[in-house]
């Protein structure tokens, strides 16, 4: 599985709220890249990115 920097061309993150097992509300984190088809179609590559307790606003 090929690791993600912050710097892998990432175009914008998406966040779900969710509850785990022990009932603690967590967020998705889920990551978007962009990349272009040869034959010129843009397809967007989503990837769970992290797991976290809280966002930072």
């Amino acid at each position: 599985m090929k690791e993600f920097k912050p710097n892998d061309d990432i175009k914008r993150f998406y966040y779900y709220r969710t509850v785990n097992r022990n009932g603690q509300e967590i967020f998705l984190n889920v990551a978007e890249t962009d990349h272009t088809r040869p034959n010129g179609k843009i397809y967007h590559n989503r990837f769970l990115y992290s797991i976290t307790r809280g966002i930072k606003e």
